[in-house]
């Protein structure tokens, strides 16, 4: 009687009864092929975002620093070896209108410090950010103190904010007639929030239409691959590279959707004089225009740079090798390579013994009994073997073939310098 089942359900009978050892080895094959494929398949290059290899020219913070009093202090502040403690007080006293005797004061609630702080771009009169007090004279601690108002100035001596606040202190002391113990510094502190911005700082991210990137880390290849990447987003040639850490990126302001253009005004009588009033009107919408203008390409400026926030950029990465002798440490980067070399490393031990022996003078001699300070001297000097080197062609291949001659990092570093000077050594050496 003829069988009613379909082929696929034959096709699957027999590859049931099919001995086990065959379905495995199938198998087998079959994984083999998925991670042979996996193993071959293109791997991408490293990439980091645009932003945060790049700098944007213009968005910068700015110090500030300013001299200042802490008072509250319990016994830890300035004595009167510090002078200029006294004085600030003295003058800080004299603007609350307060007329004090200098022989009244007490010196040891009171330490004069110095205020330092970032201001960073952008940020607007009224916001806060954090100080950072240290002391300037001979106080042991600053905790518990309260930092009084003090202006902080900027390179140009203008103010630009102003700290005040309790201190927060990381580190303590205490100790006894005894000793003490004492963990971190207390001759520092902070005020997180502590200084209040007065003065807002331009800042200016775009200057005759275009915005410049800087690199952190100037590259050629780097610089061109940059560009490659803006224009491929911005769907247009909007960068080129000014040279090996900088590039310029046109700023282009988008049209206005559904505007009408603006009737044309006619052109003044060249006959007729306008008035003061007319010039004085005439000056206004000039400036208004001129900061119309101003406001849109500082707009477009922004939604540029939002939008290469998502640029990822391979930077390349220049093959060097870092020494340090006073640690013994050696670090190479991944673009190191090793030519093919032969090497001999060896070295000579001396080793230096003295032992004390007594010297007896005969029987009947008119010689005295001295100790005598015998030394032994043995040097030796290893047969150094030569190693050939194959050329490696990565990081982990380099380290391989030096790990086989078992030196140490100082002697690891000695044979680096010498292959860079042989040539064999495809990467810059840097000792520090």
């Amino acid at each position: 009687m003829p069988s009613t089942r379909s082929e696929p359900e034959l096709r699957a009978e027999r590859r049931q009864r099919a001995p086990a050892p065959a379905r495995r080895a199938r198998l087998a094959i079959v994984l083999l092929a998925v991670l042979l494929g996996a193993w071959l398949a293109p791997r991408p290059a490293r990439a980091d975002r645009l932003l945060d290899m790049c700098d944007v020219v213009g968005v910068r913070e700015n110090q500030l620093i300013g001299y200042g009093v802490v008072v509250g202090l319990q016994g830890t502040g300035d004595d009167v070896s510090a002078p200029f403690a006294m004085q600030s007080l003295r003058s800080l006293l004299r603007r609350l209108g307060v007329q004090i005797d200098q022989s009244q004061l007490r010196l040891r609630n009171v330490a004069a410090v110095l205020v330092t702080a970032n201001i960073p771009a952008f940020i607007r009169s009224g916001a806060r950010i954090d100080v950072t007090v240290a002391s300037v004279g001979n106080a042991r601690s600053l905790r518990g103190g309260v930092l009084v108002q003090t202006p902080l100035r900027a390179a140009d001596r203008r103010v630009y904010a102003a700290a005040q606040g309790a201190l927060i202190v990381g580190g303590f002391e205490a100790g006894g007639a005894g000793g003490g113990v004492q963990a971190a510094t207390t001759n520092t502190a902070r005020v997180p929030g502590g200084a209040l911005v007065e003065r807002e700082i331009e800042t200016s991210i775009e200057e005759q239409g275009f915005l410049t990137l800087a690199l952190k880390e100037p590259n050629f290849l780097t610089a061109q691959r940059v560009v490659e990447a803006v224009n491929a987003q911005a769907g247009a040639p909007l960068a080129r590279a000014i040279d090996a850490g900088s590039v310029a990126v046109e700023v282009r302001v988008p049209p206005e959707q559904g505007s009408e253009a603006a009737p044309a005004t006619p052109a003044p009588d060249p006959r007729l004089k306008p008035s003061k009033a007319a010039q004085a009107a005439a000056a206004a919408r000039a400036a208004e225009q001129k900061k119309l203008e101003a406001d849109k390409r500082a707009a477009a400026a922004v939604s540029l740079l939002a939008k290469l926030t998502t640029v990822e950029v391979a930077p390349d990465t220049a093959a060097r090798v870092i020494i340090n002798e006073r640690t013994g440490t050696v670090v190479a980067g991944g673009d190191v390579r090793l030519l093919p070399v032969a090497i001999a490393q060896g070295g000579i031990t001396i080793s230096v013994r003295e032992r004390a022996e007594v010297s007896q003078p005969g029987p009947l001699s008119s010689g005295k009994t001295e100790v005598v300070t015998q030394t032994d001297i043995d040097a030796q000097e290893p047969r150094p073997e030569v190693v050939y080197l194959d050329g490696a062609a990565s990081l982990a291949d380099v380290a391989k073939a030096l790990s086989s001659f078992g030196v140490s990092p100082r002697e690891l570093a000695s044979i680096l310098q010498a292959l860079r000077s042989a040539g064999a050594l495809r990467a810059e050496i840097i000792v520090q």
